[in-house]
């Protein structure tokens, strides 16, 4: 080679030269390393069951009912039905199982007025996991009873089992508090005229000491707004209870 230029044309004469490439069957193009490919398609496979199993699947379950909104006025006497029954679609089988369902029919009351009310229960009321949906409510709605709120001070009253003992009868029997709360229906409130505590035997009391004694509920609607037991004792008569 005289000058460099001619190298460098000889030598890329060399590297041009035409290789044949090998010819590769349709049959060797699939099963050439079959163990990947068969180990691919199958967790293609599965991953593709488990999201599809439960695809489509539709299942029943029940929802309590909670109403929210409640005027203050109002009293809730009844609520029919106390829960619904709702059909729920499932959309993958990322879904949760029936089992673990905990579905609350949450309606909103705002709108009831003293007596018989319809609400309507809408598919928004109740909330659904991620993946499924609401096909169907029944029934569509409920019937919401309702009455006026009451709110009186009525006196307390010792109940006695037997007499008290000799010499004893002339004392007086006192009840801390006098006078207690009750809240509820003004149907059953405004025939409540005291509240009566539970049973003391009036043989064991004794001048001077303190018994104390739960309050019985007047009517099973109605609320005394008062956790702790009342204090009763036996005392002398003042002029006026004379």
């Amino acid at each position: 080679m005289n000058t460099p230029t001619e190298l460098i044309m000889a030598l890329d004469d060399l590297l041009r030269c035409d290789v044949k490439k090998p010819s590769i069957t349709l049959r060797q193009r699939v099963f050439s390393n079959l163990l990947p490919k068969v180990s691919l398609l199958l967790a293609v496979c599965v991953f593709w069951g488990l999201i599809t199993t439960r695809q489509g699947q539709i299942t029943t379950v029940t929802a309590p009912v909670r109403l929210h909104g409640v005027p203050d006025r109002l009293f809730l006497l009844q609520t029919l039905p106390e829960e619904v029954t709702v059909q729920i679609k499932a959309m993958s089988s990322l879904a949760p199982t029936p089992s673990k369902l905990d579905l609350t029919a949450e309606i909103d009351a705002s709108g009831i007025a003293e007596g018989t009310t319809a609400i309507r229960v809408n598919h928004a009321d109740i909330a659904t996991p991620s993946g499924m949906v609401i096909t169907s409510v029944s029934p569509s709605s409920i019937r919401v009873s309702a009455e006026n709120k009451l709110r009186k001070s009525v006196p307390v009253k010792a109940v006695l089992k037997g007499r008290l003992p000799p010499g004893q009868s002339s004392l007086h029997i006192t009840c801390e508090p006098t006078s207690v709360d009750i809240e509820g229906p003004a149907s059953q409130v405004s025939k409540v005229v005291s509240i009566a505590t539970e049973e003391i035997d009036a043989t064991q009391l004794q001048k001077g000491k303190e018994y104390r004694k739960n309050l019985r509920i007047p009517e099973k609607q109605v609320s005394v707004l008062r956790d702790t037991p009342v204090t009763i004792r036996l005392s002398a008569r003042n002029k006026r209870q004379q």
